[in-house]
């Protein structure tokens, strides 16, 4: 599919935003910390605020991204993206832990769902190695991992360097040629999408050496897919604002209505650009927003309260939706204290 054909004139407003300085500094995490302090951005799921360029406070947070290290040791910078590629980049970012030793990490961890795609390129190391019970399979050293409403096994046993990106809905028909649909639920090779052209990335990738050499090079190359790109639909805009609002959780059928979409013209729009239905990405949703408040949760016996505050009907409803999301109880959860709260080891 020719995305160009599928892309229209980008907003001349696009062009007045102000361009982020390319400064970039490595971060060094703590060993051992276990910071849980999450800035309140839905969508990015405790991510630094769009305008930061980097951040320097401990990144156990860090957990939208699908393959970021897992060493509690490891250089990891970020930064927002520039100029147009900002309508569908939430964020970049580049991990080493392939130079540190830590006994203590596991082999392989639960991926959680975020609700968002995200696409990684491993620059050392094995391919990315994802599990289906106990068998392992390589999907690759650059690979699209679309939105998902479940989670996923991966392998961090052996260090690596990876760079990525975390994706914005709206994504993958300009940046791949497909909507989200096509790419949900499942991890696609990058070249599958761009051909030989992923290859030739990842040679020039690895060939930069320097961290933010090799962040402009991914940024450029991405850049490259948008000559003539537009906002996501109104009604998909809309709707995100709607479900990710911090006040009461909107009804799907109302915000449909809001809309003046039929509910399956709504659906298809939602599921083109997102990667999943609204009830789904509700669900994750708020899935994330109960992990965001699990920490502080004294003990079981609050927990009746607690689900309901955070959407549920009752405890059993909250306890049985977060096993099936998570793989783990609510309980399992907390006791395995993941320093990356959607990177669950598993031990």
């Amino acid at each position: 599919m020719d995305v160009a054909g599928h892309a229209r004139a980008q907003d001349d407003r696009v062009t007045q935003q102000a361009r982020t300085p390319t400064t970039m500094t490595p971060i060094l995490r703590p060993g051992g910390q276990r910071d849980r302090i999450r800035q309140p951005d839905p969508l990015l799921d405790g991510l630094p605020s769009p305008s930061s360029v980097e951040t320097r406070r401990p990144l156990a947070p860090f957990a939208a991204i699908g393959e970021v290290a897992y060493a509690t040791a490891a250089m990891l910078s970020i930064r927002a993206p520039r100029g147009a590629l900002r309508l569908f980049v939430q964020r970049l970012w580049l991990s080493d832990d392939s130079t540190e030793l830590d006994l203590s990490r596991p082999e392989r961890v639960r991926m959680l769902p975020i609700g968002t795609m995200h696409v990684a390129v491993r620059l050392s190391g094995p391919p990315i190695r994802l599990y289906d019970g106990a068998r392992g399979r390589d999907v690759g050293h650059a690979v699209v991992g679309g939105a998902r409403a479940g989670f996923y096994v991966r392998d961090v046993a052996r260090p690596a360097r990876s760079l990525g990106a975390q994706l914005a809905p709206g994504a993958a028909l300009p940046l791949f040629g497909v909507p989200a649909s096509a790419l949900a639920g499942a991890h696609t090779e990058l070249d599958a999408l761009w051909g030989d052209a992923a290859h030739v990335l990842r040679d020039q990738l690895i060939d930069a050496v320097a961290s933010e050499r090799q962040l402009a090079l991914f940024e450029g190359a991405l850049a490259a897919r948008l000559p003539r790109v537009r906002g996501i639909h109104p009604a998909v805009a809309h709707a995100l604002m709607r479900f990710d609002s911090s006040a009461e959780q909107a009804r799907i059928a109302d915000v449909v209505d809001e809309t003046g979409y039929s509910h399956r013209r709504f659906i298809t729009l939602f599921c083109d650009a997102v990667g999943l239905t609204p009830k789904r990405y509700c669900r994750v949703r708020r899935f994330q927003r109960a992990i965001d408040r699990l920490a502080a949760a004294p003990d079981e016996s609050t927990w009746g309260a607690f689900a309901l505050e955070a959407g549920y009907s009752d405890q059993a409803h909250f306890t049985r939706e977060f096993t099936e999301l998570a793989g783990v109880s609510p309980g399992r959860y907390r006791a395995l204290a993941p320093a990356q709260p959607n990177h669950v080891p598993i031990r």
